[in-house]
């Protein structure tokens, strides 16, 4: 499998969370309804091995966001602080028993964490959210 293969369907994992109203497979220019997802890789690595046992061990970033001015800090924090528990939740379930580990792109993963970010700029927009990593995102590969 591939790493863009895995943040596609990671980005349809967490597009489905409840509360997130656009997901994207890739990060728009002109994004228009809030709270969004965005997921990208972050960073990796590809280790030498004989063909059939590579792997790339990688951070998949997954940044939940809204316009910095949309609504008073206390009310964004009342409906963002969910994500905290309801995202890590939707990506361990596709690795726990039953889960489709990300449509089979992933093998596994270590720990999510997630940053509160007060202020990004995102399509020339101030933004703030939260970024969840998925660390050390397992993906072998054949090639």
């Amino acid at each position: 499998m591939s790493l863009n293969s895995a943040c596609l369907a990671v980005a349809s994992v967490v597009r489905n969370v409840s509360g997130i109203r656009q997901g994207f497979d890739y990060p728009p220019d002109n994004p228009n309804a809030f709270p969004l997802s965005v997921v990208y890789p972050l960073t990796g690595t590809h280790e030498a091995a004989p063909i059939g046992t590579r792997r790339g061990l990688h951070s998949i970033t997954i940044d939940v966001l809204e316009p910095q001015q949309s609504e008073t800090l206390d009310r964004f924090f009342a409906r963002f602080i969910p994500f905290v528990d309801s995202v890590p939740a939707a990506l361990l379930a596709e690795i726990y028993i039953g889960g489709g580990r990300f449509a089979g792109t992933v093998d596994t993963f270590e720990s999510v964490t997630h940053t509160f970010i007060p202020v990004v700029n995102y399509a020339a927009e101030p933004m703030r959210g939260y970024r969840f990593t998925m660390n050390n995102v397992k993906i072998l590969t054949n090639q």
